[in-house]
């Protein structure tokens, strides 16, 4: 039997931290058809056009057999080979293998630096398959992360039931301070770049993208500043057609459609055209305690509930409602704020409610007693705790724990 090849994976610098992902999980996109197969052109500048994907191959050899394509309307039939740097080919050995022979496709995640390393592989058409993806690669490691907790429940769940509930909520504690930190460290990496109303407008669009459409409505932000917006400059149509080509909307809910959220952002700031400065000026009142009095607090003590309606009221004036405006709030203003110098921001961010977290993850933090009851309703905290932990384990063992 052919032995089964190994994984290989990479670390990169994702918007909040860095994160591993696997290139198994990249081979099953692929492999699902789910990205955008229209108008692809290859690196060598060539028409190339998908007829069949290929068979996922998980044994020795290249990773999809039998892949069908039409270079500039000429049939191509052979191999498929993933990479996640162009590099890759020489150092797993690929040039001198002669199982490598028929490769007519180079699927590269991240784009060659020059022209150079192209020609240092032997295969005739590369296609950059990131910006076909209709979600980021940090979303595909979540994913993929949740997956593995959801496999291997039992085994996970042992780990943590095996010790005590201080110990479990000492180490959610750990991993969810350290997403604080990195989600606090790029909002002033942002800050930095552009300045307060940029990062703060910039961060919103991002935000109100969902999975999809977070980089296109970024590209929509870069384009159409705030005082552009806020002086009547551009219209709906404006903004949607600006990004055309760039919008995700295969498998889109229809209020995630970006002109659902492109509307919704016209009417916050037609309402509130400074809201970046007026949620600078509440947040001087939002810092409450210190990350060592987590323990000793909760949501009620945070008064969670009058902040959202006071933020929904004042600074979103009612445009943006659901779990994305809590996600607003822990993934943006809170962030925000405290890269701005705003201190003792963490309890608060690590009480208030979920946002956009992956359902899945609720009955396993019931299940390990960390919350889902009237005493310790679900919060951000255990998600991005959980998640955290999640990532942390998967990421450097490929298993989980």
């Amino acid at each position: 039997m052919k032995p089964r090849k190994p994984d290989a994976i990479a670390e990169i610098q994702g918007e909040y931290g860095a994160f591993s992902i696997s290139e198994h999980i990249l081979q099953r996109v692929w492999a699902s058809g789910e990205f955008q197969q229209s108008e692809l052109i290859t690196e060598e500048g060539r028409r190339l056009e998908i007829v069949d994907l290929g068979e996922l191959n998980r044994l020795a050899g290249p990773d999809f057999l039998n892949v069908r394509l039409k270079v500039d309307g000429a049939p191509v039939e052979g191999d498929a080979e993933l990479h996640f740097y162009p590099a890759d080919w020489r150092a797993h050995g690929h040039d001198d293998n002669p199982a490598f022979d028929k490769v007519v496709l180079h699927i590269l995640v991240f784009p060659p630096k020059s022209p150079l390393e192209l020609d240092r592989c032997r295969v005739k058409n590369t296609l950059v398959f990131l910006n076909l993806l209709p979600q980021g690669l940090e979303n595909y490691a979540e994913d993929a992360a949740v997956g593995a907790l959801i496999d291997r429940d039992e085994e996970i769940l042992e780990f943590w039931t095996s010790r005590s509930m201080e110990e479990r909520h000492a180490l959610m504690t750990e991993h969810a301070l350290r997403r604080w930190k990195e989600k606090v460290g790029y909002a002033r990496k942002r800050i930095r770049a552009l300045d307060w109303e940029a990062a703060c407008h910039q961060t919103a669009l991002e935000i109100l993208g969902y999975r999809y459409n977070r980089s296109a409505m970024l590209m929509a932000g870069a384009d159409y500043s705030l005082p552009a917006l806020r002086n009547g400059q551009y219209s709906l149509e404006d903004l949607y057609a600006a990004g055309r080509g760039r919008w995700k909307l295969t498998g889109t809910r229809p209020a995630n459609h970006p002109r659902t959220r492109l509307a919704q952002y016209l009417d916050w700031v037609r309402l509130k055209p400074h809201w970046p400065s007026e949620l600078q000026s509440m947040g001087q009142g939002m810092g409450r305690m210190e990350k060592g009095e987590i323990s000793r607090t909760n949501r009620r003590k945070l008064e969670c509930a009058a902040l959202k309606k006071r933020l929904s009221d004042q600074i979103t004036v009612g445009t943006v409602g659901g779990t994305r405006s809590d996600t607003l709030v822990i993934d943006g203003f809170l962030p925000l704020l405290a890269a701005r110098g705003i201190d003792g921001l963490f309890p608060l961010w690590y009480y208030w409610y979920p946002g956009d977290m992956p359902h899945s993850l609720k009955g396993f933090i019931r299940q390990c007693g960390l919350g889902g009851n009237r005493d310790q309703p679900y919060s951000n905290g255990l998600f991005q705790g959980l998640l955290g932990w999640t990532l942390h384990c998967h990421g450097r063992s490929g298993k989980g724990v």
